[in-house]
C-alpha cells in the first residue's frame, strides 16, 4: 500500500507563507512568470480565507501581482474571468477594473478558458446591464454614421443639386461603406470585432476609404474635374471620427489593437461596479 499525503505540497507551502506573515516574513510569489504568480496567489488567498486572515494577505499579494505591469495586463486579457475572481478576493480595484472592461466589452460572449458562469449572479447581472447600455450607445452612433452628410448652405447636399452632384455621390459612397461594414458585424460574434471598427473610424486617415481608391471609383462613375474630393472625404472622416469617440476610447492599460482585442474597451468602471 502506498501512503499519499492528504495535503499537496503547494497547499503546505501556502500555509507556511500565510503563517509567516504573522512574523513579518514576506510572501514568496514568483517574480518572473505571471502564470505561476497567479496560481500561487490563488492558493494563498484560499488558505488565508480558511484561516480567516484574508485582510492580512491582500496588500502583499496585490503588490506582488502589480509588479508584472504589462505582462499582467496581457495575462488578464487571456483569462479575465479567472483574474476577476482573484481581484474580488483581494478587493483590488485596479485589477478588477481591467478585468471588468474585458468582460463587458466581449458580452454576451466569453471566449476565455474560465467561463463567465464562474462569477457570482450579481456580478454577471452587472456585466449584462453595462453591456446593454453600450449596445444602446452603439445604436445611436450607428444611426449618426448612416446619416452623415455634407451641408451645402443650410441643408444637406441633395441629389437634384446639379452644382454639387459629386459631393452628393461621395456622401452616398461613404454611407454605403459604413453600411457594408456594419452589415458584416451583424451576427452573433459582433461583440468580438465591433471595437476594432469604431476605433478605425476614430483614427480616420487612410485606415479606410483610401483617397486613391475613392478617386478612381468616382472617376469611373462621373466624368468631371473633382478638385474638392480630398477635402470633402477628409471632412466626412472627421465627422465620423467625432461620432464614434465615445465608443473608440480605451479604458484598458493595454493598446487593444496592438494586442488583438477586437471588442469595445470603452466602459468606464466606477465604485458602483465593485462587488465589495
Amino acid at each position: 500500500m502506498v501512503l499519499r499525503p492528504l495535503i499537496d505540497s503547494a497547499t503546505v507551502e501556502a500555509y507556511g507563507q500565510v503563517l509567516g506573515l504573522f512574523y513579518n516574513i514576506p510572501l514568496r510569489i514568483a517574480t518572473n512568470e505571471v502564470k505561476a504568480a497567479l496560481s500561487q496567489s490563488e492558493m494563498i488567498v484560499r488558505v488565508a480565507t480558511a484561516l480567516e486572515c484574508l485582510p492580512l494577505v491582500r496588500p502583499h499579494v496585490s503588490n506582488a501581482i502589480a509588479d508584472y505591469r504589462q505582462q499582467l495586463y496581457r495575462a488578464i486579457k487571456a483569462d479575465p474571468v479567472r483574474w476577476t475572481l482573484l481581484a474580488q478576493s483581494l478587493q483590488n480595484e485596479p485589477l478588477f477594473t481591467e478585468c471588468f472592461v474585458h468582460l463587458v466589452g466581449a458580452y454576451p460572449l466569453s471566449p476565455w478558458p474560465t467561463k463567465r458562469n464562474a462569477l457570482t449572479n450579481e456580478l454577471r447581472q452587472r456585466i449584462t446591464t453595462r453591456s446593454k447600455a453600450l449596445d444602446q450607445i452603439c445604436l445611436v452612433v450607428d444611426r449618426e454614421l448612416l446619416m452623415l452628410t455634407i451641408e451645402v448652405g443650410d441643408s444637406p447636399v441633395a441629389p437634384n443639386d446639379s452644382q454639387n452632384k459629386e459631393t452628393w455621390l461621395l456622401v452616398q459612397l461613404f454611407r454605403d461603406a459604413i453600411s457594408r461594414q456594419l452589415h458584416t458585424l451583424d451576427d452573433k460574434r459582433r461583440a468580438l470585432s465591433c471595437g476594432t471598427f469604431y476605433r478605425k473610424l476614430a483614427r480616420g486617415g487612410s485606415n479606410y476609404m483610401d483617397y486613391e481608391e475613392i478617386s478612381k471609383l468616382c472617376a469611373s462613375l462621373m466624368n468631371s474635374d473633382w478638385r474638392d474630393l480630398g477635402e470633402e472625404l477628409k471632412l466626412l472622416k472627421q465627422y465620423a471620427s467625432r461620432a464614434v469617440q465615445v465608443l473608440a476610447s480605451n479604458e484598458l492599460m493595454l493598446d487593444p489593437d496592438a494586442n488583438d482585442v477586437g471588442y469595445l474597451t470603452c466602459v468606464k468602471v466606477g465604485k458602483q461596479d465593485f462587488p465589495w
